[in-house]
């Protein structure tokens, strides 16, 4: 009986690498043929374009996921502007009730009557200038935290595609290499 080792040439051009000296039945046994390498290619080929796919599913999740954490970072950077431009306006109107104040002394006036719906007036409006500052800057907090929000979701869905795009790359695989085989 002869046993064949190394590399065999199985048909013109077609070259295969032995893990073993084999018999001729050995080799029978293990099919080295054109289909059988081809499939088993295929198969494997198959195989790493599913990892692949899952792979990108993945990352895009996890990007997402750093995304959302940036965009909430900068949601809270601009909560802690508005809140500290609105505490800046309370105080200029504090200095201006002052200077108003003194304004009115110097020229004799008393905080009564109009002077006093002066006053009040000034403070309403300078505390109206800040609710609109906090509330400009929560809403600009609101629409980041939002835009955060839909960028994991679609991390979220492009994972889950991932994972169908490679059950169905898997399945139509397999079912083109049956229909070759009939």
């Amino acid at each position: 009986m002869k046993l064949y080792s190394g590399i065999i040439e199985l048909k013109t051009g077609w070259f295969v690498r032995l893990p073993c000296p084999m018999t001729m039945m050995e080799m029978a046994r293990y099919r080295f043929d054109p289909i059988t390498i081809a499939a088993g290619a295929a198969v494997v080929g198959m195989g790493m374009s599913a990892y692949a796919t899952l792979e990108e599913g993945k990352q895009t999740d996890e990007l997402s996921k750093i995304s959302q954490r940036q965009y909430e970072a900068e949601a809270k950077a601009a909560e802690q502007a508005g809140q500290y431009e609105s505490r800046e306006k309370r105080k200029e109107a504090q200095r201006a009730k002052a200077t108003q104040i003194a304004q009115m002394s110097a020229n004799g006036g008393l905080l009564t009557g109009s002077n006093l719906l002066i006053l009040a007036e000034t403070a309403k409006n300078y505390e109206d200038d800040a609710l609109v500052i906090a509330r400009n800057y929560k809403v600009e907090a609101t629409r980041l935290r939002n835009r955060g929000a839909i960028i994991r979701y679609q991390g979220q869905v492009a994972k889950r595609n991932s994972r169908i795009r490679a059950f169905t790359g898997v399945m139509t695989g397999i079912g083109s290499m049956g229909l070759k085989g009939s």
